[in-house]
């Protein structure tokens, strides 16, 4: 894992084709991490989508996730679906 629980590579891929990141810690579902939590995480998070380029899937492992991925995405200037799809296992979302 590198600074800030982001891992890239792993998973039969290439490394400069995948990004593995934890935007929210390793919260059960009973309780959210603390904003400064977050905030150190979406650092991270944005910085390994701006150096994979383009990206092409997604996956978000759980609600805090899903959040922050629509929110990276939107900082990054790609259209998103309003109002916000909820998070749900199986959820797919395209966007443009």
């Amino acid at each position: 894992m590198a600074e800030g629980g982001a891992a890239v590579g792993g998973g039969g891929g290439r490394r400069d084709e995948s990004l593995g990141s934890a935007p929210g810690g390793c919260a059960d579902p009973a309780s959210r991490p603390p904003g400064a939590e977050r905030d150190a995480c979406r650092s991270c998070l944005a910085e390994g989508y701006r150096l994979l380029g383009t990206v092409r899937v997604v996956v978000a492992l759980g609600g805090i996730a899903f959040a922050e991925v629509f929110r990276l995405l939107e900082g990054a200037g790609v259209e998103v679906p309003r109002p916000r799809p909820r998070f749900g296992h199986g959820v797919v979302v395209r966007t443009s």
